[in-house]
């Protein structure tokens, strides 16, 4: 299978004793319902908790319907499928592309941040990254990306979760200093010295990625957290020049600034949960935020586009999903 988790060194504790790697599915329940306790064990997920989840994707795939219902008929649904209808195949396949260095600079992120814990590669750390991402798809809030701590071994699974925490922070950060960039009139000069400048941070900051720090207590240090901060800024540099792809596609062409300093709204509005993946919400934002640049039917075709940032990674990941599920069925470890 191309996407089976290769085997990883195991995390020794004080006995010696390198201990098993818990499901991802069954991290995640556990580190939410038992705050992550490495002692406890893994009971099967109940019944009740798997309807309730399913419950809740169902409400928020019935107000996605319901929202873009009411847009799709504010902006006229058939001018919507004529946008759809008539976009430019090369940007097209530009920000298809985009899916590629994002996934890989996501998974060289993991793979620097986990190593103060437990080490693993690069193929590894895109495995982990990738089936994370499937679990996106029906987990609420991204708490899929937590499963990335369940996939290292039971006493790394509390650290690695706050990781994880802190990686979503990052993110975060990253995205409001790109908006603020933006709101000081950032130019494509600007974002190109930029780029260069988060590709060596971070870069230097993962310089040691292959060399774990002594002990489960230290979870980042300087040169970590400044890798951690240029690595994020690079991963939402790339999704930005993403939506600026799928602009394009549309036939909208802006400026470096306004892609700054109006996209990161519409992305912090979809992620208000209230819909599944931001439909609905993010779409309303965008038709709002580049209603001085073209058409409400325009953005709401370049709307429907922006889901596929959670559709594409999350159906590419199954197969490693999968893969991590066969690998703890054959009893054997990362």
């Amino acid at each position: 299978m191309a996407c089976e988790v290769e085997q990883q060194p195991r995390l020794q504790v004080a006995s010696g004793v390198a201990s098993p790697v818990v499901a991802p599915q069954a991290a995640v329940l556990e580190l939410l319902a038992l705050g992550g306790d490495a002692a406890a064990p893994v009971a099967p997920v109940p019944a009740r908790k798997l309807r309730a989840v399913w419950r809740g994707r169902l409400i928020k795939l019935t107000m996605a319907i319901v929202v873009l219902a009411v847009l799709y008929r504010a902006a006229d649904w058939r001018a919507v499928l004529a946008v759809l209808a008539s976009l430019d195949g090369l940007w097209l396949a530009g920000a298809f592309a985009m899916f590629v260095p994002q996934t890989l600079v996501s998974a060289w992120r993991w793979q620097g941040l986990a190593a103060g814990i437990q080490r693993i590669s690069l193929a590894t750390a895109l495995r982990q990254t990738l089936a994370a991402s499937a679990l996106n798809l029906v987990v609420p809030s991204k708490l899929g990306d937590l499963s990335k701590a369940g996939m290292l071994p039971r006493q790394a699974m509390t650290p690695a979760a706050g990781l994880v925490v802190v990686e979503k922070g990052s993110d975060v950060a990253a995205l409001l200093v790109l908006l603020g960039l933006g709101w000081l009139g950032a130019n494509s000069f600007a974002v190109v010295l930029l780029t260069g400048a988060v590709i060596a941070g971070a870069a230097w900051g993962f310089a040691a990625a292959a060399v774990p720090a002594s002990g489960l207590g230290r979870l980042l240090g300087w040169r970590q957290a400044a890798g951690l901060a240029s690595a994020s800024l690079l991963l939402w540099m790339l999704h930005l020049a993403q939506f600026d792809l799928f602009l394009r596609a549309a036939g909208v062409h802006v400026s470096a600034t306004d892609i700054l300093s109006r996209i990161p709204v519409a992305i912090f509005a979809g992620l208000v949960p209230l819909t599944l993946w931001g439909i609905g919400t993010r779409d309303g934002a965008l038709m709002w935020l580049f209603a001085d640049v073209t058409t409400p039917a325009v953005m709401a075709g370049v709307g429907l586009l922006t889901a596929l940032r959670y559709l594409v990674p999350g159906v590419a990941g199954i197969p490693c999903l999968r893969g991590v599920w066969a690998s703890r069925a054959c009893g054997r470890g990362d």
